[in-house]
């Protein structure tokens, strides 16, 4: 009898243990964790307001447009919320700036361009041609042919196109695009208009609108 109560006090203590132990560590995790939404809200006012842009969580319409799905938990650490703003620190004081010297560029190099007529093509098959740009590639689908004089140049323009890999932790993504012939349709210059993303922690951020272009030479693809 003096054995089994031995051993049932030691079984309860194990078991008081056990629970204790569990407690203590659902109060740490607590302790660690923010609201997301209030916190990250925070994050993003003080850096806008810092810096003077517009960073935003996607809305779930905007997620969908874009083809995006986030995969964040309700709640977010506190370490995630410090690598959240060094990130997007990082990205205001380095990356913006060159989206904006890119859009600028693009429109400088646009106002240049000339000979935008199409012509008709003699060949029946198209060909893709295609031109990294940051975080995405430009691409456009022509035909091949060749001019009065015999010169090999672009024919009829079928379709542009941004091809993005959205899994990048930053990302252009473009809304529209264009493209035309230029330098006696030897060339032909894309342009599209987009959104940079960035994915942070399971999360899709706003950063930037602006303009991306490329410069295709027909004697790289034929």
């Amino acid at each position: 009898m003096k054995h089994l109560l031995k051993s049932v006090k030691t079984l309860c203590v194990l078991v008081f243990t056990v629970v204790l132990f569990i407690s203590m560590s659902a109060v740490a995790f607590a302790a660690d964790t923010t609201d997301t939404e209030e916190e990250i809200s925070a994050v993003l006012a003080r850096i806008n307001a810092e810096y003077g842009t517009n960073i935003y969580v996607l809305a779930e319409s905007e997620l969908t447009k874009y083809g995006l799905v986030d995969t964040d938990s309700q709640a977010i650490s506190s370490c995630e919320l410090v690598n959240l703003e060094e990130t997007l620190r990082y990205i205001v004081e380095m990356q913006i700036p060159q989206f904006e010297r890119t859009t600028q560029e693009a429109r400088i190099a646009m106002l240049a361009v000339s000979n935008r007529m199409n012509v008709l093509s003699t060949t029946d098959n198209s060909v893709i041609a295609s031109k990294a740009i940051d975080y995405a590639t430009a691409a456009v689908e022509a035909y091949i042919t060749t001019d009065s004089d015999g010169n090999t140049v672009w024919g009829n323009i079928l379709k542009s196109y941004c091809d993005t890999n959205i899994y990048q932790s930053t990302c252009f993504i473009a809304t529209s695009t264009t493209a035309i012939h230029t330098d006696s349709r030897r060339t032909i210059y894309w342009t599209g208009d987009g959104d940079y993303i960035a994915y942070i922690n399971g999360m899709h951020y706003y950063l930037y609108s602006g303009k991306q272009y490329a410069s295709m030479y027909v004697g790289d693809y034929n």
